[in-house]
């Protein structure tokens, strides 16, 4: 089943969140583990599954990471797609591999999530109204308070886990964590981790 492709779309938003947020959100890559030997990779077909606490989440995941990872050689296929909804079991991804003759799997799945809160305190205001608009009332007022309500600002600082697993042989072939701090939204975490686990499969060769 053909993936609709978003790269005009996400590219834009990445674009205008890190030009808007200098200062704002970031993410990093650490802990990463290299097979001795990939004798497959660069992989040409790749099936993309997330696995965390929201399918919504999971399937938009899995979207920006297809989108992000193909082009230049490499097709990706989002799992959700080609296997439907519901929970991710081993043979499932295997027949989806054999189904679509993907040569490697990225599993991304997440590790750890905080959500920090920031209240703003409730600020009371006096507004004031001229009672009739003569000379005798001109200074005799109306006064009512008011009230702006408590807001609560979210950050979420995100930890996910992605392995490459060879199609054909099934080993796991390459592995790291990506760090996301500072993000005001899950679309946010989204975009900047899809981007930057893209850029890292690039750049360690495991994807074109």
């Amino acid at each position: 089943m053909p993936v609709r492709k978003f790269t005009g779309f996400f590219g834009l938003l990445a674009v205008v969140l890190v030009a808007g947020c200098a200062s704002g959100p970031k993410t990093s890559v650490n802990n990463v583990y290299k097979a001795a030997t990939i004798p497959n990779a660069p992989y040409s077909k790749v099936l993309v599954v997330g696995v965390g606490q929201s399918e919504r989440n999971v399937e938009r995941f899995e979207i920006a990471l297809v989108s992000e990872v193909g082009g230049a050689g490499t097709s990706a296929i989002a799992n959700h797609i080609e296997n439907g909804e519901g929970e991710v079991s081993e043979a499932s991804v295997k027949e989806a591999v054999e189904r679509t003759g993907a040569n490697a799997v990225v599993v991304t799945s997440l590790k750890q999530i905080d959500v920090d809160t920031t209240e703003s305190a409730e600020r009371v205001d006096v507004e004031r109204t001229r009672r009739r608009d003569n000379l005798v009332d001109f200074f005799r007022y109306d006064y009512e308070d008011i009230t702006t309500p408590v807001t609560v600002a979210l950050t979420y600082n995100v930890v996910l886990t992605t392995e490459v697993f060879d199609g054909e042989s099934g080993e796991k072939v390459y592995a790291f964590d990506s760090n996301t701090m500072d993000a005001e939204t899950t679309f946010e975490v989204i975009l900047l981790e899809s981007a930057a686990i893209a850029e890292q499969l690039r750049s360690a060769g495991i994807t074109r």
